[in-house]
């Protein structure tokens, strides 16, 4: 990812819980939150309605290449202090199979919204990030894969012997995990607002 500024420079170390968190970068790292949100949430305006036709799949590859972008930059605005891990470590883990699922997932996006409520709490902002909307999006995407497995495991232990049965459930698959897929992105979309909204109150802090 190229940038013009090094957001891993933006932290000053602070004596003080009132004093701001990060330096005058503060105002470009806004404007590139505000943007990658407006890219994640357009892309997938457009991308959702078309994708029944195929057309819409490079948009919404857009959009979670956005979101990806923009899931760092958020994990960059917690203090280290605070933070549970690092803003590589909290993007690259979710491309690890099953990990990710399972695991990681709940640790990259609910602990981020929970970092960002503590950080929030100690600078005295009486603002509050949602932790529902992540976890609601974790369970989605577990269930997805979940359904997916027992069926398809299903499917080639029982090829045979289902027939059109399997062919039924190879459909109901694929129908149902579109369908989850699309709330799965409308949650994620809710859950990225609420989370920019605190950066940008922790950032406006910070610069002034």
């Amino acid at each position: 990812m190229s940038n013009n500024y090094d957001f891993d420079r933006t932290y000053q170390e602070q004596s003080s819980p009132t004093q701001g968190i990060i330096d005058v970068t503060s105002t470009k790292m806004i404007s590139a939150i505000k943007s990658r949100f407006w890219y994640l949430w357009f892309f997938m305006v457009i991308g959702l309605p078309l994708c029944l036709v195929l057309v819409g799949i490079p948009l919404l590859v857009l959009s979670w290449t956005s979101s990806c972008a923009l899931h760092y930059v958020l994990w960059q605005v917690i203090p280290p202090k605070i933070a549970r891990t690092t803003p590589g470590k909290a993007l690259g883990f979710c491309f690890i199979p099953f990990f990710n699922w399972f695991y990681w997932n709940f640790v990259s996006l609910v602990g981020l919204s929970k970092d960002i409520n503590e950080a929030l709490r100690q600078r005295g902002i009486n603002l509050h990030v949602s932790v529902g909307l992540p976890f609601t999006y974790c369970i989605l995407l577990l269930v997805n894969v979940v359904t997916a497995l027992i069926i398809d495991i299903s499917l080639i232990i029982l090829e045979e012997e289902m027939g059109a049965v399997g062919t039924m459930l190879s459909s109901l698959s694929t129908t149902s995990g579109y369908i989850i897929n699309i709330i799965a992105f409308i949650v994620l979309v809710f859950f990225y607002k609420s989370v920019k909204d605190g950066a940008i109150a922790l950032l406006e802090q910070g610069g002034s």
